[in-house]
């Protein structure tokens, strides 16, 4: 194995930015829905599990009665 130096005109851009989980709750919250589905893209996260982790975390970081669910590869927001 030899190791080789490519020449590229720029870096690759990183990972998508951020979201701001906590004003997608917010939002969620102050809206008359009970459930909401996530709709993300597919390389937003790195599965939808690391999304459904994210949101379980920002939703009891909140303090609002929010639960995260998942079911058949679909992240969903309850008011409870």
């Amino acid at each position: 194995c030899i190791m080789k130096l490519v020449k590229v005109k720029e870096l690759p851009k990183g990972k998508a930015s951020k979201h701001n989980l906590q004003d997608i709750i917010q939002e969620f919250v102050n809206s008359d829905n009970r459930i909401v589905k996530i709709d993300i893209d597919a390389h937003e996260y790195k599965s939808i599990y690391v999304c459904y982790s994210c949101m379980g975390v920002a939703a009891k970081r909140s303090k609002h009665p929010v639960k995260v669910h998942i079911r058949n590869g679909v992240v969903y927001l309850e008011k409870i």
